[in-house]
């Protein structure tokens, strides 16, 4: 939870105790920590490290860096970053902005800065009110030139941090982006292994990601029940899945390490700072940790320039193997160069990879450990892709079918008498309901529609239960009778109690599509769609139309629209959980459109600017009744600056075949 002690006062006895250590007073940080307050900060505590450290050299010492983080417990990694940068700045001034960096209360032009969310070598990141629109952004000021907006902002993915503007402002390379999370992965993989050999349970990560009523909110990604392994999984999967959508863009990352990484409430991951995408590599820009997760070839590019790094997605696959080594086994392969000199500290890692042979990660299931050894493989055309990464972290994560034992045998004495397991043919001329459904199948897997419609019909004559009745009621929903298709759906569960998760979603979708109007019926809609969820947390065709349900259900008498901000819930993890269509894209944005507050505004422009790219009209998008009244005149301008791509057929998220249940 966010400390309620207001950060101000906090903040002036930090510049206090500041000014007293510049005034003589011997620095002691560690002991200014243990102050609760100070250490609920922890933008304090490492401005607090920083300025002892620096005292001491001044002073004529020389701190060990290993020993002097050591003393901060779960922030030493990220207080070694920054002084790992310090110590480059101070021996390559040339290529930095010597800008004063803002305080808290400064205004710059349209911008008021109200909180200081970190620091890092080379980059201080802000929590900003934008008067202007009155929103509160990011906003991360970097003293290097980077290329992080040109690169972000080819990209849209549900964990991929967006980028709301990019340009130099006040001397710095400011990026703006939404508000999503606090905590870095960094942060979070120091907490969970603070003061235990494993953690046992995912509760560590999550409670390390912490909450923040100004982020906004989530479906829980993870259980607190969950296993820390099984956890960890289901995060590297999701990164996985947005380094694989950036490849498909052409886009490599160039800089993955933990630090890069948003942990948002609930295990969200959410990837930001592609500073070194597509940029050009030198000695120069080793900050930060950058070092420890690099890639043989990338330390081989620093030391001679003339190398070329080579396939950068290979690399950056090379430095994911690294990230998940240390969130399965609480530390990297390899042990970090204790030297003070740039250019050593890259020649002694590169020595490192060269002599590294991948072992099992220790306590790691073996599938997992080697991933990590094929990930660490050190020839780049030896490691998967990110699509290939994800889809084999896709098994975990999610609750598995167990296969009965009845089912084995059966299986067994099948093989043993010779049987071919076989999908059977539809009979040319059914007779019984079963039959006919099998028929029915058939033809809906053919794209007959009608023909299958009428086989249902007959089935559900032939024998009126439950299934058949249903059944009958998804094939009226696919021919958009949904008047009808939501009475039969209502019959099978009320007359012949079939509750299963695919017909109480059928059900809630057919009344939202023919009675949106109706706020009784969008109410009992979303009970159905809970209802469904309990039985089925992770579809996808649920939480949409849930959130649909939800946009739908409060309107008062002027027909002025007042949705249920929980909408946002539920969209959010049909854009987490899949592919990504343009009517998603699009629906996406008037959703976020019309629940005011946050960094909404700007998650409605970039999924309508996803939207126009994946094929919708652009003068649709602009003009569409939900959103014409929300863009700003620099949101269309942005819209009209995007490519307009080429329509494609989208899938119809909403029903659930009772074929794959």
């Amino acid at each position: 939870m966010r400390p309620t002690t207001p950060i101000q006062p906090v903040a002036e006895r930090v510049r206090e105790l500041v000014r007293s250590w510049r005034g003589g007073q011997t620095p002691d940080a560690a002991a200014a920590v243990a102050d609760p307050e100070v250490r609920a900060r922890p933008t304090l505590v490492i401005d607090l490290a920083y300025e002892e450290f620096c005292l001491r050299e001044a002073a004529g010492e020389k701190p060990d860096l290993s020993r002097f983080c050591a003393r901060f417990d779960s922030l030493r990694s990220e207080i070694r970053d920054v002084l790992e940068g310090h110590r480059i700045l101070t021996s390559r001034p040339d290529v930095l902005t010597q800008a004063p960096w803002p305080e808290v209360g400064d205004i710059w032009g349209e911008l008021r800065f109200t909180r200081d969310l970190g620091r890092g070598a080379f980059a201080r990141v802000y929590l900003v009110e934008d008067v202007s629109i009155g929103r509160p952004v990011v906003l991360k000021l970097s003293r290097r030139p980077s290329r992080e907006g040109l690169s972000l902002g080819q990209v849209s993915h549900p964990h991929i941090v967006d980028v709301l503007w990019s340009r130099t402002l006040q001397g710095f390379h400011a990026v703006a982006m939404p508000f999503e999370a606090t905590a870095t992965l960094r942060r979070v993989i120091d907490a969970a292994y603070e003061g235990v050999a494993r953690p046992r349970r995912v509760d560590r990560l999550i409670q390390a990601a912490g909450h923040d009523e100004a982020v906004p909110t989530r479906p829980s990604l993870l259980s607190v029940r969950q296993g820390y392994v099984s956890g960890v999984l289901r995060v590297a999967g999701k990164l996985a899945e947005a380094l694989a959508h950036a490849r498909s863009r052409g886009i490599s990352h160039g800089d993955l390490k933990p630090t890069n990484v948003l942990i948002a409430p609930g295990g969200h991951p959410l990837l930001i700072d592609f500073n070194l995408a597509t940029a050009a590599e030198d000695v120069a820009s080793v900050v930060g940790g950058t070092v420890a997760y690099a890639s043989p070839e990338r330390l081989r590019a620093m030391l001679r320039p003339e190398v070329a790094v080579g396939d950068g997605e290979a690399s950056d696959v090379y430095s994911f193997g690294l990230i998940l080594h240390e969130c399965l086994a609480g530390s990297l392969p390899f042990a970090p160069a204790q030297t003070d000199d740039v250019r050593e500290a890259v020649q002694r890692a590169y020595d490192a990879r060269e002599a590294f042979r991948p072992a099992p990660v220790p306590g790691a299931p073996r599938a997992a450990s080697d991933l990590v050894r094929q990930c660490l493989t050190a020839a780049p055309g030896g490691r998967p892709t990110f699509r290939e990464v994800a889809d084999h972290l896709a098994r975990y994560g999610r609750p598995q079918r167990r296969f009965s034992a009845l089912a084995a045998v059966g299986l067994l004495m099948a093989l043993l008498a010779g049987v071919t397991l076989a999908v059977t043919r539809p009979p040319k001329d059914p007779r019984t309901a079963e039959e006919f459904t099998a028929r029915g199948r058939s033809f809906l897997a053919h794209g007959k529609t009608s023909a299958a419609l009428a086989d249902f019909q007959t089935a559900a004559e032939l024998h009126p239960a439950g299934r058949e009745v249903a059944t009958l009621a998804f094939a009226l929903s696919l021919a958009a009778q949904h008047e009808t298709a939501w009475a039969k759906s209502e019959e099978a569960v009320k007359t012949f109690a079939l509750r299963e998760p695919w017909v109480l979603n059928n059900w809630a979708a057919n009344l939202v599509a023919a009675r949106h109007n109706s706020p009784v019926e969008m109410a009992q809609a979303v009970l159905l769609l809970d209802e469904a969820l309990e039985r089925d947390p992770d579809s996808r065709a649920i939480h949409y139309n849930r959130a649909m349900a939800r946009f739908w259900a409060d309107r008062n008498v002027i027909n002025r629209m007042l949705p249920d901000e929980r909408c946002l819930e539920d969209i959010t993890a049909v854009m987490a959980g899949g592919r990504v269509t343009a009517a998603l894209s699009l629906d996406a944005a008037r959703l976020y459109a019309a629940v005011p507050g946050g960094a909404n505004a700007g998650r409605a422009v970039h999924y309508a600017a996803e939207a126009i790219r994946l094929g919708t009209d652009r003068t649709a998008v602009i003009k569409h009744p939900h959103l014409k009244h929300r863009l700003t005149p620099a949101d269309v301008a942005f819209l009209h600056s995007i490519p307009q791509g080429t329509a494609a057929a989208d899938v119809d998220l909403r029903w659930i075949s009772p074929f794959a249940s």
